[in-house]
């Protein structure tokens, strides 16, 4: 495909409930905040190894896939299944089994997608195929090439990135799913979507682009108005970018690549829904782990436990991880495997709790 997108993926599973001890005569006590146990998934490229990571205590566990990924991996909406692109065929392994079944065939140059009730699988490359998970077959078909994507939040929407070589255009492909499925792609002059996802109500969409391999942008679209109430061009781009699941902040980065172009900087953006506006910078330059050396990480790799309470970033290659307590927008801790664990990927979770 024309674009290929750098990504950062979760994979989460849920581990903690809470409880409430009533009295006869009153109502039950209010408890504080307690973080959930969601587990984050690392991946390196490198060697296929991955890493279980559960932010509230730092607990870390590694473990082999039994298959290796060739693009990015995607994680079920309850937890229990990846989904991983392994070129000649895209599998299901169990999180908990580490069995394999397969699910599709060969499909190039995309990813695989789960929708929030978990229904559905949307299959992305060199074409748009979404199946069901219950009995794999096909409720919809495109030729289109289809990029990086995500569901809505009600699971009967799909929104992506896609690219029209015919047509010389590309933009935001939006796949309304029901008895007659319909489809509408917008094309915004001067630059091309990359990353894109949509408001809980579907009124904004949040679109990461790209303009040159040293300039992109961040754009909160209202698609009422067709129009931009806020953009911000950033030099070189590059990045990520992460929405909250219960859309309070976006955060994106501004990483730019090792190759060519302006050097990327170290800062995590954070743009408010309700302020329409950059609140906070979170720097991820310094020390990870005990390496007493300091480093300019440019993450370009983000992503948001279920429950929006853990950001979790890391640099493509690197080989620590910097985790912002979102409530209070604080980086909180620095992890690190080491230098020798170098080639970090990818880090996935599931979309919503």
């Amino acid at each position: 495909m024309k674009k290929m997108l750098k990504s950062i993926a979760i994979w989460a599973g849920v581990a903690v409930v809470l409880s409430s001890v009533l009295s006869c005569d009153s109502e039950p006590p209010t408890k504080p905040d307690q973080p959930k146990n969601y587990t984050v998934y690392i991946g390196n490229y490198n060697d296929g190894r991955f890493w279980k990571y559960e932010p509230p205590n730092g607990i870390l566990d590694s473990f082999h896939l039994p298959v290796m990924p060739e693009y990015i991996p995607h994680i079920s909406a309850d937890g229990e299944q990846i989904y991983v692109n392994c070129r000649d065929s895209i599998v299901a392994v169990n999180v908990s089994t580490m069995s394999v079944s397969k699910i599709w065939g060969q499909r190039l140059g995309g990813g695989v997608f789960a929708s929030p009730d978990n229904r559905l699988l949307a299959i992305t490359g060199f074409g748009l195929d979404v199946v069901r998970t219950s009995d794999n077959a096909v409720v919809f078909h495109d030729s289109t090439e289809v990029g990086y994507g995500r569901f809505s939040d009600d699971s009967r929407t799909f929104y992506a990135n896609y690219d029209d070589p015919a047509k010389m255009d590309d933009g935001v492909y939006v796949l309304k799913l029901g008895a007659t499925p319909t489809v509408k792609r917008s094309v915004f002059d001067g630059v091309s979507a990359r990353l894109i996802a949509p408001s809980a109500d579907e009124k904004k969409w949040y679109i990461y682009f790209d303009i040159n391999s040293d300039r992109s942008a961040f754009g909160v679209y209202d698609v009422a108005t067709d129009s931009f109430p806020f953009f911000k061009y950033m030099s070189p781009g590059q990045g990520d970018m992460c929405k909250a699941p219960n859309d309070r902040y976006v955060f994106f980065t501004n990483p730019g690549t090792i190759i060519e172009g302006t050097p990327g900087t170290t800062s995590i953006f954070v743009y408010d829904t309700r302020a329409n506006d950059i609140v906070a910078t979170i720097d991820a330059a310094g020390q990870y782990g005990d390496d007493p050396r300091s480093y300019n990480v440019c993450l370009d790799n983000l992503t948001i436990t279920p429950d929006s309470r853990w950001l979790v970033g890391t640099a493509w290659g690197f080989w620590g991880w910097l985790v912002v307590d979102v409530n209070t927008l604080q980086e909180v801790k620095r992890e690190s495997l080491g230098i020798d664990h170098y080639g970090l990927g990818f880090l996935l979770c599931q979309v919503q709790e």
